[in-house]
């Protein structure tokens, strides 16, 4: 089976800055123990301007998607939990609804090798046929997804992350 990271597309570069998210997500507990924790919905403030761009994968402290990501995600994963997050400028009257969805966290003994501290090589014993997943490395989230969890997002149009495709052994 194929595996691939889901990271930020470097062209975007107006993307919001959430800056109150530790207030209301404590995300080492969301990364432990998933979102049960969270609200329902959550209103979370963004630093951007009138060229801030919402890309529907967005990659903060915690993963964020879009309506479109969501209904890819839906697709496979019926009964998928979910907490809607919305996002509300500070400076400018925008706002952007994005989803928290819980899956699974994996250890970081699941990297076994990195490049550019970005995880490039998995342990499949922790894999254990997974589809998509997290998992914290060096402070950062990494989203990994499948073949088919990925095709099922590009073909909803999703836009603004890059892929990389990671070995596992």
């Amino acid at each position: 089976m194929e595996y691939f990271l889901l990271q930020h597309n470097s062209l975007y570069t107006d993307i919001p800055q959430i800056i109150n998210i530790s207030k209301h997500i404590n995300y080492y507990d969301f990364y432990r123990i998933g979102t049960q924790h969270i609200q329902p919905r959550v209103w979370l403030d963004f630093e951007g301007d009138e060229s801030t761009i919402f890309p529907d994968l967005l990659l903060n402290r915690i993963p964020l998607f879009t309506q479109k990501v969501r209904k890819a995600i839906d697709m496979l994963y019926k009964k998928m939990i979910y907490k809607e997050i919305i996002l509300v400028g500070k400076n400018i009257v925008k706002s952007k609804q994005y989803f928290l969805a819980d899956f699974k966290t994996l250890p970081i003994e699941a990297v076994i090798q990195e490049e550019d501290r970005v995880p490039s090589m998995l342990d499949y014993t922790y894999i254990k046929g997974e589809d998509i997943f997290y998992i914290m490395y060096k402070d950062k989230v990494n989203l990994f997804a499948n073949l088919v969890v990925l095709e099922s997002i590009l073909r909803n149009a999703a836009n603004g992350f890059s892929v990389k495709r990671v070995e596992i052994k």
